[in-house]
């Protein structure tokens, strides 16, 4: 009788449901507590110094009392652990120097992660003290190749550890770049942008070894008043960009074909997975989601196999279950869209709502000068099923120049409110009525009321 109670109960109180687009090892970290020694850091705290022994969010006596600065462990020469944590008190940041920049290196384990963290969700912002419209200011016409000069690649926090944990901070007046990602099996998860005038993150590799990042998630975390790039995927492989809002970019930025592109995904990437993000009210120069992209320039080395087949730009990536609307495109061209696929193998684009922008979805090739050689690669084995298309500016709901081999697209819906038609499984329907008479009622898609 007790094992039968026993069974009932634990029938009736199932384990909590993996967030869809979190793999299952990232989902054992969403509530995760630092398991080892947490440092403390406390701008704004009294009697908060670098001399303090750090462990402590408030001082009590003598030295025991939480750091000052970013400085703290380095000063105190302390070497994060396995199960480390350093917990950030609420206040303001500077990262204006290369000596000040957060720097995470000493590795965690899958069970016990290094952990970077706001302290009790409490408001902490680090900030790189860089405001773009008052550098336009100062350097009129020639800010841009003033800006390039001063701040190339400078940063203000460097991920570089594997196995950690980055919670609840905020980045503001980033130069340059917000976040250099070179970690893997990591998470940023909380965390808010509002700056950075190329990459508020820039995934890239190891420069002394040349290994590039693996098997990281970006989860819940708010992207605005980017310039060129919000998350810049270049060469990284298994990235998972879950849950996270993207909207109001600073559109000063916008004034090349790709500047103003939330995403970019290039330089070799592979198995990267786009699920449930929100883009709104966005101004782009092509995209707002770009599978693919650019810069083979960037890569030489890895342009060719060994058996010298010239390599995609981008493969194996998925675009799953996004709304992206009110995105307004700048760039005039033909394989523009809300949604673009540029030179990249194997592309799932699937489930995808697009509302309010001034085309859905771009398909073409990626084409790129390197010293004079010029390589172009077409799109290979992309599908385009079951999105949504309401309202776009642009009749078309696929624009596909190059859409290159094995390049299939069904099961898409699409609706223009002024023409009353859209498309159901490829096919041109006519009239609201048409569109009961297939069974679907106007809950599966935002359809005016008719007249």
């Amino acid at each position: 009788m007790l094992s039968l109670l026993l069974s009932v109960l634990f029938a009736a109180s199932p384990a909590a449901e993996r967030p869809p687009g979190v793999p299952n090892h990232f989902a054992a970290w969403l509530d995760y507590a630092p398991s080892g020694t947490t440092y403390f850091i406390a701008v704004n705290e009294y009697k908060a110094s670098d001399n303090n022994d750090g462990l402590s969010p408030v001082w009590t006596s003598g030295n025991h009392g939480p750091w000052e600065s970013l400085r703290g462990p380095v000063v105190q020469g302390v070497t994060l652990q396995p199960g480390d944590a350093i917990a950030l008190r609420e206040g303001t940041y500077e990262v204006e120097t290369p000596d000040e920049e957060i720097s995470i290196f000493s590795p965690g384990t899958k069970r016990e992660p290094i952990m970077v963290f706001a302290y009790q969700n409490e408001y902490v912002v680090i900030d790189g003290g860089f405001d773009l419209e008052a550098f336009i200011d100062e350097w009129g016409d020639d800010y841009e190749a003033a800006f390039h000069s001063i701040y190339h690649k400078t940063r203000v926090f460097r991920f570089d550890a594997a196995f950690a944990i980055v919670r609840g901070l905020h980045f503001t007046g980033c130069p340059y770049t917000c976040v250099t990602w070179r970690a893997s099996h990591s998470m940023m998860i909380d965390c808010t942008f509002d700056t950075g005038v190329e990459d508020q993150i820039k995934f890239t590799e190891q420069p002394q070894s040349n290994t590039r990042s693996n098997d990281n998630l970006v989860y819940q975390c708010d992207f605005t008043g980017f310039g060129n790039q919000a998350i810049d995927a270049w060469g990284t492989r298994n990235l998972w960009v879950t849950g996270n809002t993207f909207h109001h970019n600073n559109s000063i930025q916008n004034t090349q074909n790709e500047a103003g592109l939330p995403i970019c995904i290039k330089g070799g990437s592979t198995d990267v997975h786009f699920v449930g993000n929100h883009f709104h009210d966005l101004v782009v120069g092509t995209h707002a989601l770009l599978l693919g992209g650019c810069c083979w320039h960037n890569w030489t080395e890895r342009m060719y196999d060994e058996k010298g087949n010239l390599l995609p730009v981008a493969q194996r990536l998925e675009a799953i279950d996004n709304v992206l609307e009110r995105i307004t495109i700048i760039n005039d061209v033909e394989y523009r869209g809300a949604l673009g696929v540029q030179g990249a193998r194997g592309v799932v684009v699937q489930g995808n709502t697009i509302t309010e922008c001034t085309s859905a979805i771009g398909v073409h090739k990626t084409r790129q000068s390197d010293g004079g050689i010029v390589v172009s690669m077409d799109p290979e084995d992309v599908s385009i099923t079951d999105n949504s298309a309401v309202n776009m500016k642009l009749g078309e709901l696929i624009m596909a120049p190059h859409p290159g081999s094995g390049f299939t697209a069904d099961h898409n819906i699409w609706f223009q409110p002024g023409d009353r038609w859209f498309r159901l499984k490829n096919h041109l329907i006519e009239g609201l009525g048409s569109w009961r008479r297939f069974g679907l009622g106007e809950g599966s898609i935002t359809l005016p009321l008719e007249p």
